[in-house]
């Protein structure tokens, strides 16, 4: 799973103790119309219709597997979308433009959602995996 250059630099300072990074009270989805990067979220920005990230809640890592999976659907708000949703981020704030990218990666197959609809990802499908 690849991680944001900032979740890099957190992951480091909490696991050698060299820092304590601020841990997200709560996670949210992004989608991006091009390829994210770890320095690049490439998120849908507004205005284009009422496009907002959405929560994803996460259970517990699967031990000794080093999967986690959101628990729940992860519904976004009806919005129309421009062109191809091909990539996420998950964040640690909501507004876009703001806040923390802590990974990204690619959907299984871009879609083009319906226009003035709902965008939702299958939980089984949001899986983060340790690197």
């Amino acid at each position: 799973m690849p991680t944001s250059a900032y979740a890099t630099k957190a992951a480091l300072d909490w696991l050698l103790l060299g820092a304590t990074p601020t841990r997200p009270t709560q996670l949210w989805l992004g989608l991006s119309y091009g390829s994210p990067t770890s320095t690049s979220a490439s998120e849908i920005v507004t205005p284009v219709g009422t496009y907002t990230r959405a929560t994803v809640p996460f259970a517990a890592a699967a031990s000794p597997g080093g999967i986690a999976s959101a628990n729940a659907n992860v519904v976004f708000a009806v919005c129309s979308y421009s062109a191809t949703v091909s990539g996420w981020q998950i964040w640690d704030t909501q507004p876009v433009g703001s806040g923390n990218m802590l990974m990204q990666g690619l959907l299984s197959a871009a879609t083009l959602p319906p226009a003035a609809s709902q965008f939702t990802a299958n939980a089984a499908s949001v899986l983060v995996t340790a690197l």
